[in-house]
């Protein structure tokens, strides 16, 4: 084993302080004299490892693997003022009700959110009000929580108030502890993190790190983000620069920020040919695997160092992403403008974040990328989005083309505690995504992606119930996508599709079986104010099967017309003049689920051509009949190139389409 940490055996003595805190004369301590704060604490008894958790209220447990985050406390009532940033006021008397005005002052509060993405993230107590139960912090760009939101604090010394926490004071040097059951430190083997990473590779290449476990490495200041430095971003492996051929594979990765990160830094470095395979990964603090290029938030003007060549394969990973960095979301397997991209294999369970997040080419920039292959497939993602919502089990954007095929996705999740509860309270109708907002496949504001012989497998379809599973495949814009031989089962909608960017059009739902759907199976509303123009002729919806009763069937105009039943469906798109509307049939509900999969792999009958991904393509048809002008052809190519810099003007971009002659 490799660590990054510092062991401790002996040398504890019991506390005989007067503290502010209750039994304190269980507490122990230990000097230490060195130069780096250990933010993380381990006890490791032979083969059994018990990460001990920063002092904190309240001393919470996941005893609900569907809801982690159910024992922290929630506000009561939020209140949020502009001074310079975010200001939040969050009152909890029944909890906050220390008659000590420092009692939380400097401690660190981890909130969550509302409305969408609401990831928890920590922020400093600026002060505490005895007389109404409220802490004030700075908040972050996320949304600001409100009443029923979730929270807790931590990292004070009067925290220490139970078996199974350590504190750790910075000015005086000093690790206070109480172990599980109170037992003897000195009798026990501590690790205490110390360095940031276990392994650096800086502009090198030509090289395979393989066979080896790493442990225990440190992470940083929680309330720094990414504009602090580059030790923000904290794994065991770090590939810096520019770095050809490089392998981490078969290796193993425990209680640790990340396993590898991988980091074109400058403007002109390159990350090409890495391989990072058949590796496990378990309890991390800020994600999985991370390959990220040298673009920062807000930059438009290349160059940018760039991923060029990447394979992430037959990785396991297990407890990714508890404690994320300021103001980000986790994700297990996070790729940032790959331009050549394979992820494949892997099995990821209990993601508190994200499963597998992939930018295809670039971000909102003036890079050209003449060629994208991204190509995701037979990965297994299970329990996922446990503490973040408004992304996917596995999840694309930008560009394309890119392949997703051969997936399974069970149980992705998406809580928003306080919307949840306004929602209840409120009395306004439940619907899908009233308990949650999270997806198993998701192409956010991504063009020319293929979704194929995918499976979606949800818990909790009952609408109105905290745990309902939202949505199979969910869409924000794009174009050029088709979905066909995919399955969902058991979540409240199917397929939901936000067209706002770019209008209805190019999109194609085949042969999908859409089983146990509660309420509806295709929620493609379009804008009604958009000005956006819409392409019906381009669309079609064929032989999909459809079993169980939803209490809706489909919505896809820009009039939003809810459809309740196929027949009806189907003959609104005939109304359009859609590329094709025989939108498929309804089937009995088979009760065993064995059962449904057999019927459903005995129903796999599209056969729809999918173009390889070739070198600047600047034309592409496949001569559909157009039912509204059959003149017109449309296109299909989709060459990543500087006209495509921001996604709500793509639509802009000509599509290269044929007139024909004499028909």
């Amino acid at each position: 084993y490799i660590y990054g940490s510092m062991k401790i055996e002996g040398g504890w003595r019991r506390n005989t302080e007067r503290l502010n805190v209750p039994e304190s004369d269980k507490i122990w301590y230990i000097d230490l004299k060195e130069d780096f704060v250990p933010r993380a604490v381990w006890l490791v008894e032979g083969n059994k490892i018990t990460r001990i958790p920063i002092a904190r209220q309240p001393n919470w447990v996941e005893d609900d693997p569907d809801d982690v985050i159910k024992n922290w406390w929630d506000w009561k009532r939020v209140s949020v003022k502009q001074e310079g940033g975010k200001i939040i006021t969050g009152f909890d008397p029944v909890n906050l009700n220390s008659s000590d005005p420092d009692f939380y002052k400097n401690a660190i509060i981890w909130f969550q959110g509302s409305s969408v993405i609401g990831t928890p993230s920590p922020s400093r107590i600026i002060e505490y009000n005895p007389a109404n139960g409220s802490i004030t912090f700075p908040g972050i760009w996320f949304n600001p929580p409100i009443k029923g939101n979730k929270y807790f604090v931590e990292n004070k010394l009067n925290f220490l108030d139970s078996p199974g926490e350590y504190f750790y004071d910075e000015t005086k040097k000093k690790l206070y502890i109480r172990l599980p059951n109170d037992e003897d430190p000195n009798t026990k083997t501590i690790e205490i993190a110390k360095d940031f990473s276990v392994i650096e590779i800086i502009n090198k290449s030509n090289i395979v790190i393989s066979g080896l476990n790493f442990r225990f490495v440190n992470l940083n200041n929680p309330l720094y983000r990414w504009i602090d430095g580059r030790d923000i971003y904290v794994a065991a492996v770090r590939i810096i620069g520019t770095c050809r051929n490089i392998k981490v594979k078969n290796c193993k990765f425990e209680y640790v920020p990340k396993s590898v990160r991988v980091y074109a830094k400058e403007p002109n470095d390159i990350i090409e040919k890495i391989e990072i395979t058949d590796n496990e990964v378990y309890h991390t603090d800020q994600g999985g695997i991370e390959i990220k290029d040298g673009q920062n938030w807000g930059q438009t003007i290349p160059p940018f160092g760039r991923i060029k060549e990447v394979k992430i394969l037959r990785n396991k990973f297990f407890s990714i992403g508890t404690r994320p960095i300021r103001g980000e979301s986790p994700f297990t397997i996070d790729v940032h403008c790959g331009e050549i991209v394979e992820i494949a294999g892997n099995i990821l369970e209990k993601n508190y974040g994200g499963g597998i997040n992939v930018f295809v080419g670039k971000h909102h920039d003036l890079r050209d990328c003449p060629l994208i292959k991204i190509f995701i497939h037979h990965n297994k993602v299970k329990d996922c989005l446990l503490h973040t919502n408004d992304y996917g089990g596995i999840e694309i954007w930008q560009g394309g083309p890119a392949f997703v095929y051969n997936n399974i996705v069970i149980n992705p999740l998406g809580p928003h505690h306080g919307d949840y509860l306004w929602t209840i309270e409120t009395k306004r109708e439940v619907n899908y995504t009233t308990g949650n907002f999270g997806f198993a496949y998701y192409a956010d504001g991504q063009y020319k992606g293929y979704f194929f012989n995918n499976i979606a497998i949800g818990k909790n379809n009952e609408l109105g119930n905290a745990k309902c599973n939202a949505c199979a495949y969910m869409e924000v814009g794009g174009f050029l996508h088709a979905y066909f031989n995919n399955f969902a089962y058991k979540f409240g909608a199917a397929f939901r599709k936000q067209p706002s960017l770019n209008g209805v059009q190019r999109a194609w739902y085949l042969g999908n079986y859409l089983c146990d759907i509660s309420d509806i199976y295709f929620d493609h509303y379009a804008w009604k104010a958009s000005d956006v123009p819409d392409y019906y002729e381009t669309i079609g919806y064929v032989e999909n099967t459809f079993t169980g009763r939803s209490r809706k069937f489909g919505v896809f105009d820009k009039e939003q017309k809810i459809c309740l039943n196929l027949e009806e469906f189907s003959e609104n798109l005939k109304k359009k003049n859609v590329l094709k509307y025989a939108t498929g049939k309804v089937k009995e509900n088979l009760k065993e689920f064995e059962g449904i999969i057999k019927d459903y792999v005995n129903n796999i009958r599209i056969k729809f051509f999918v173009p390889y991904p070739l070198y600047k393509v600047v034309g592409e048809w496949n001569f559909y009949k157009n039912s509204n002008n059959p003149t017109f052809i449309f296109g299909e190519n989709l060459y990543f190139s500087d006209e495509y810099m921001d996604r709500t003007m793509y639509h802009l971009v000509p599509w290269n389409n044929l007139r024909g002659m004499y028909i």
